[in-house]
């Protein structure tokens, strides 16, 4: 998938974030939740503001942007970046270690997609928290997000095996040629 795609999905739920979040803030209570626990169940509340209720859409903005700004870094400060394999990765030519670097901007576009679903995931829930009697977020939502988040974690693991061997057969393939 193309990186553009990502960049245009993670937008596209960013934005959509955004917009959930501010149609329902007029109907939120005075106090809405800052945190809900692994049942659902709001455990701590705040006062509603707009500040407040906007920040994990401002968060979500905020790490892409990061993102955004460390994957145009990558290729002009190398050194920088922390990788498994690094010193192999350092050694490489620019032409492979650019290679290298379109493997890990896509996975770390596909990364921050998946935060963003997972945030999207949480607002929704303190959405519903806030607007139960019990408040309590719907039980198919938090399964949702304990699902997203070992995906997630998986998704993690998986990569940080495949990058190292990427790296390395990347720099065996390099040294054997020369």
């Amino acid at each position: 998938m193309p990186r553009t795609i990502i960049y245009s999905l993670n937008l596209l739920i960013i934005i959509a974030l955004f917009v959930f979040s501010i149609i329902v803030y007029p109907d939120l209570p005075s106090k809405i939740p800052s945190h809900i626990n692994f049942k659902g169940e709001a455990d701590s509340f705040a006062n509603k503001t707009l500040l407040f209720w906007m920040l994990i859409p401002i968060l979500s903005l905020i790490l892409l942007l990061i993102i955004r700004w460390i994957s145009n870094l990558m290729d002009k400060k190398p050194g920088w970046i922390n990788l498994p394999n690094k010193q192999k990765y350092l050694e490489l030519s620019e032409n492979m270690r650019a290679n290298v670097n379109q493997y890990l901007k896509t996975f770390i576009l596909i990364l921050i997609f998946m935060m963003n679903v997972i945030l999207f995931e949480v607002q929704l829930m303190l959405y519903q928290a806030s607007m139960s009697v019990e408040k309590q977020a719907d039980t198919l939502n938090t399964y949702l997000l304990m699902f997203f988040a070992v995906i997630f974690i998986i998704y993690i693991i998986v990569y940080l095996f495949k990058f190292s061997s990427l790296i390395r057969i990347a720099w065996e393939s390099e040294n054997k040629s020369v």
